[in-house]
């Protein structure tokens, strides 16, 4: 029923952020020698899950090598294939949602989208949700 329904986009857009900090600490710590990656810095590309459309400038915490010098990015060692495998999915493959750039950059709905009208009674007129649950 629509009672039941909730909206995850609020719960994302909180999360997103929090996992992208963890990955990248997790990224500098694989990768001792780009340290100053683990922060953001007021006038410096720094790393992020997606890189969105500036890849070729900055590091991508998920890509397999250093952006500084082309050396394996020990990270994805560290996260396994199936775990690099799904971030790809969620955040970087074209086909995939693309999660932190639609969060990130405002392509993503906060708010839940209207309901339906309702006749005088609450029931949905015509082309809503019928009353009852199946059970």
């Amino acid at each position: 029923s629509a009672s039941r329904r909730r909206d995850f986009a609020p719960f994302a857009c909180l999360v997103l952020p929090a996992l992208e900090a963890g990955l990248r600490g997790s990224f500098v710590l694989a990768n001792p020698a780009e340290a100053s990656l683990g922060a953001a810095h007021v006038g410096a590309y720094f790393s992020t899950l997606d890189g969105w459309g500036q890849r070729s400038k900055h590091q991508l915490l998920l890509a397999p090598h250093l952006h500084s010098d082309g050396s394996p990015n020990r990270l994805l060692a560290w996260l396994g294939d199936g775990m690099h495998a799904l971030l790809l999915d969620l955040f970087l493959h074209a086909a995939g949602p693309g999660l932190r750039a639609k969060f990130a950059h405002g392509e993503a709905a906060l708010l839940p989208a209207a309901s339906p009208p309702t006749d005088e009674g609450g029931e949905a007129e015509a082309g809503g949700e019928a009353g009852g649950e199946a059970g």
